[in-house]
């Protein structure tokens, strides 16, 4: 589940390319799925899930860390490594309207399963 919408976002709002990862979701689930450290604890008690993560795409693509926040948790230990890598992630390419880059509001889901 891949969630889009222009922050601020008005009817006068109308935006032309929405932000992506430039390779594309499947290869932000890739970097997703590789830079995860399960929890020890959610190790140990056999947690599962995802965690949903707000984030902000700014103008320039890079994600705006101040913005970074789980809107679904499952465990404090997910939520906090949920956090760190998207955080981490590389940039992405910015939403813009036919006459400028805009910031853009993500969620997007971080797994925790069991290799």
């Amino acid at each position: 589940m891949l969630s889009l919408y222009a922050k601020g976002q008005t009817e006068d709002t109308s935006i032309d390319k929405f932000a992506k990862f430039p390779q594309g979701p499947d290869k932000f689930y890739e970097y997703i799925k590789g830079e995860v450290k399960y929890p020890e604890d959610a190790r140990k008690d056999s947690l599962t899930g995802e965690v949903h993560v707000e984030f902000i795409v700014g103008t320039t693509g890079a994600i705006l860390p101040e913005s970074v926040k789980v809107v679904k948790g499952l465990s404090a230990s997910c939520d906090a490594e949920a956090i760190r890598v998207i955080k981490a992630a590389p940039k992405w390419t910015a939403a813009t309207t036919k006459t400028e880059a805009i910031e853009q509001t993500v969620t997007f889901p971080v797994s925790f399963v069991f290799k």
